[in-house]
């Protein structure tokens, strides 16, 4: 990697960890003493998470950041993926699972050997359907690029959003959806 493009790739990720939304207390969720969730808890992990313009903001985030193949924010994304199963394993509440499977399409859609492509906002080309370096070929997966893994090409920045995904897939399966789901 040249000098120039090394000064690229360090200044795009520092945009990128500006627009990084800092967790602050405010977000935290306390559960209630003793084995079980109270309705209590509930509504506080709702008022918190789950509100329309909250969930329109993660969503809108969580595209921004697969699109752009931001690892930190795949991260962000993949907790709260895991957030919303967790919710939907402990109340069997649909409107999780729904919400879990709008971040899942997003997750889906931008899949390296799914990726549209196009121009990130640095104006850094993104490649559409990305060669993994190790493999030698585009593979079903999400792979990365950040400051921490200028010598590693790929990382592993994909495993919440893995694991989340087969848990959302599961529960589609096990619970029914009029839509179908397509891993490609």
């Amino acid at each position: 990697m040249n000098v120039s493009r090394l000064v690229q790739s360090v200044v795009a990720c520092l945009l990128l960890l500006c627009l990084t939304p800092i967790v602050h207390a405010d977000n935290v969720v306390t559960l209630s003493d003793g084995n079980g969730i109270t309705v209590t808890d509930i509504a506080q992990f709702d008022e918190k998470w789950t509100q329309p313009l909250t969930h329109q903001r993660a969503l809108g985030e969580a595209r921004f950041w697969l699109f752009e193949r931001f690892d930190a924010g795949a991260w962000q994304t993949g907790e709260r993926m895991a957030a919303l199963a967790r919710m939907y394993e402990l109340t069997h509440e649909r409107r999780y699972l729904d919400q879990l499977r709008e971040f899942i399409e997003f997750a889906l859609q931008f899949r390296d050997d799914q990726h549209p492509g196009g121009i990130s906002s640095t104006g850094e080309v993104i490649d559409a359907q990305p060669l993994d370096e190790f493999r030698d070929r585009v593979v079903p997966g999400w792979g990365g690029k950040s400051v921490g893994y200028l010598l590693q090409k790929k990382d592993s920045c994909g495993t919440g959003i893995r694991g989340q995904l087969l848990v959302g897939l599961n529960n589609e399966h096990c619970h029914g959806s009029s839509k179908e789901t397509s891993l490609g």
